[in-house]
């Protein structure tokens, strides 16, 4: 049976917070710092073959990003998911983790604020995640409190 990537996301920024224990940021750095080596990489696994795979194992959730990349910028994204898998997987991890991120409660209640990562912060995180059912790319700012377009 295969691991949905909304569970592989949530595992991810679970280990990632655990990482960065100690740090003390503004909130909206944070999910720049859980994908920091991935974006610098451009690579999620450092393997095309793995990357690959992980495509064809979560094929909807490709098109749901497609679809998101498109409203969100008026364009295409500017890896093809046929040329470029790895880095189109590496982009659409990034956007799948900030986009979890976001949907947490803590975040929201300290929208604006500097926090500090620490074992509350991600006891609190690790709650939010629970009540998480999917992965909804969509703009990251419009769900936020005291956000005004």
């Amino acid at each position: 049976m295969k691991n949905s990537l909304l569970n592989n996301i949530k595992e991810y920024i679970v280990k990632k917070l655990e990482d960065l224990e100690g740090v003390e940021k503004y909130i909206t750095d944070i999910p720049s710092l859980l994908t920091e080596c991935q974006n610098i990489n451009c690579s999620w696994y450092c393997s095309s073959y793995k990357a690959k795979e992980d495509l064809k194992e979560h094929f909807d959730d490709v098109q749901n990003f497609v679809e998101f990349y498109v409203d969100e910028f008026g364009e295409r994204p500017p890896f093809d998911v046929f040329l470029e898998p790895e880095k189109f997987h590496c982009m659409m991890m990034i956007y799948a983790v900030e986009n979890v991120f976001y949907q947490c409660n803590t975040i929201n209640s300290n929208w604006n604020k500097t926090v500090r990562v620490d074992n509350e912060f991600i006891e609190n995180i690790k709650n939010d995640l629970l009540d998480i059912s999917k992965v909804l790319f969509k703009g990251r700012l419009q769900e936020c409190e005291g956000y005004e377009l």
